[in-house]
């Protein structure tokens, strides 16, 4: 009942020429508590295109090196809104057993985000955290030249192609490229879309022919 070192004798007593005897009793009295190890103390996700999902999850692993049973009560994201926790392993922990968190990252917004993953416990102070950071990203196209001058051609004859180049500039790939020929003199117009089923990335470009 007590903490540190506890010390007592048991004297047994009997008929024995040698008797009584004594045995000493020794122990030391400790803490009985879970103790959470968060690891690893913080995520990156890295680019994430706006709007998707990164893949695979990242993991967080809950420890429990004390001597008692570690529950976790709950596990969430500070502010909420851009990294989510994808599934949660985390219940009740035995001494000396484990459990995984994951969490995924969909941005909805560009440039750098960043949150705390908080994991509430019965251990020490009651609150583990994990860092959590990503940056989202998106495709931004240009076509050029623009505009695109066929100069002057007879009617009913059909000109050289040109080309129209569409030009990747963002920080996310471009793709699903698709056109639509407007105007009234739509028609005059015919236009291959060769950067159908493409995938430009940062810095490169398809073509359409025109």
């Amino acid at each position: 009942t007590l903490l540190g070192s506890n010390v007592a004798q048991v004297v047994v007593s009997s008929t024995a020429t040698n008797s009584p005897q004594i045995v000493t009793l020794v122990g030391i009295g400790t803490n009985t508590a879970p103790t959470a190890i968060v690891e690893p103390t913080s995520l990156s996700f890295g680019n994430q295109s706006v709007n998707t999902t990164s893949a695979p999850p990242l993991s967080v692993t809950v420890s429990n090196t004390g001597n008692a049973v570690l529950a976790i009560n709950s596990v969430s994201f500070t502010p909420a809104g851009q990294f989510l926790v994808l599934s949660n392993g985390c219940g009740s922990v035995s001494p000396g057993g484990f459990c995984t968190i994951q969490a995924v990252f969909r941005p909805t917004t560009t440039g750098p985000q960043a949150a705390t993953l908080r994991i509430l416990s019965n251990a020490g102070t009651g609150t583990n955290t994990v860092a959590v950071t990503g940056f989202g990203t998106a495709p931004l196209m240009v076509p050029s030249p623009n505009p695109l001058s066929f100069g002057t051609q007879a009617v009913n004859i059909a000109s050289a192609p040109l080309t129209i180049n569409v030009q990747s500039l963002g920080d996310s790939v471009l793709s699903n490229i698709s056109l639509v020929v407007t105007g009234t003199q739509a028609a005059a117009f015919s236009v291959v879309n060769n950067c159908a089923g493409q995938v430009v990335a940062p810095g490169s470009s398809c073509g359409l022919s025109v």
